[in-house]
């Protein structure tokens, strides 16, 4: 039987589905290229241990409660089981606590105080990426099981879920920044070109880095 052809939703080119060949070669400049590098870069660390300053030191998930916590764990210790997730990096998930929600911001204080009880003399020399993904995704039923940081996309082998497509996309940051955290949420997809620009973090305190995109046509 034939290979399928479908179009790459980030890269829009048509390539063979499973591979996502045409996607993950590098390309040349522009947001394409760019995006395609990145992915590359995130797929040859897949199943590889992540050479220090290349990578995140620490990857955290925030979960709504207990028993999403657990769900979430779930998956990625089998993620790593097989080989889809870099290797030699602390991956963790934090849920809520229990009562009223707090919302990002109440979660991403619980966070950091977790990660301060793990690494009490140790966090301050980490980059850690923090992906907030505490919904129940009510509106998504497909994705309401697992949330939607483990839902299944149309690219990469193995396939990518959203998490695989979140540290994809933020690969380049942790040897552009100083350790900190850089905060991001589940259920987006940020493609960015820096056209040609250093993008740092090399500054004090809180750096909120906006992207924009033309008008609708």
């Amino acid at each position: 039987m034939a290979a399928a052809e479908a179009t790459c939703p980030l890269t829009s080119e048509v390539g063979v589905t499973g591979p996502c060949t045409g996607m993950c070669e590098p390309g040349a400049g522009g947001l394409q290229g760019e995006t395609r590098r990145r992915l590359a870069r995130y797929s040859a660390l897949r199943g590889r241990e992540a050479p220090a300053g290349e990578f995140w030191d620490v990857v955290v998930i925030t979960a709504a409660d207990r028993q999403q916590e657990r769900a979430y764990h779930r998956q990625i210790a089998d993620k790593l089981a097989r080989r889809e997730l870099p290797l030699g990096v602390r991956y963790h998930v934090f849920s809520d606590p229990p009562g009223p929600k707090i919302g990002n911001g109440g979660s991403t204080l619980c966070a950091l105080h977790r990660l301060q009880q793990l690494y009490p003399g140790a966090l301050s020399s980490y980059t850690v990426i923090l992906i907030h993904a505490g919904g129940y995704s009510q509106r998504l039923p497909n994705a309401s099981a697992l949330g939607k940081i483990f839902t299944a996309l149309p690219c990469g082998d193995p396939v990518y879920q959203m998490l695989d497509l979140k540290l994809a996309i933020y690969i380049d940051f942790p040897s552009c920044m100083k350790p900190g955290v850089l905060v991001t949420c589940a259920d987006d997809i940020e493609l960015y070109s820096s056209g040609g620009l250093a993008v740092t973090f090399d500054r004090p305190g809180i750096i909120p880095r906006s992207l924009t995109r033309p008008p609708w046509k």
